[in-house]
């Protein structure tokens, strides 16, 4: 019987540990995507003197075929929804969403204090209709 309680102690403890440790990982990623794609469409606007056009939410702009994987951006966030090019959309002049995503709020605020402030109203990582985006050019 004391065992039993043992165990079940230990699992009481032990649950929320392992949701805080998959929250983290989550935006670990998420923030690394989001920091790989911004990178790759920055190299392309110095080589090319401009970013890509708008495309829609999982999809890559073709010319962007040299600079990044397809797979990975088309491929579903670790957050839940999809990345998307944002070429003059939101107030800026380009940036990398989060399109719809299903994790909790605390995630992307999680997100948010890797890459910039932990305010999600404001600042280089920010809340947009239907997501977050992490600005590359204002």
């Amino acid at each position: 019987m004391i065992v039993v309680v043992i165990i079940g102690l230990l699992a009481v403890i032990a649950i929320p540990a392992f949701a805080t440790t998959r929250k983290t990982a989550i935006a670990n990623r998420v923030a690394k995507d989001l920091k790989t794609f911004s990178d790759g469409f920055e190299v392309y606007a110095f080589e090319h003197g401009g970013f890509p056009a708008d495309a829609g939410p999982g999809n890559l702009p073709s010319v962007m075929e040299d600079y990044l994987k397809e797979s990975a951006f088309e491929r579903k966030t670790p957050a839940g929804g999809n990345y998307d090019w944002d070429q003059g959309q939101f107030g800026t002049i380009a940036g990398v969403s989060v399109y719809s995503p299903t994790v909790e709020l605390e995630v992307m605020q999680k997100i948010d204090q890797i890459l910039d402030d932990g305010n999600l109203t404001s600042g280089i990582f920010r809340s947009r209709s239907a997501g977050y985006i992490y600005v590359i050019e204002e």
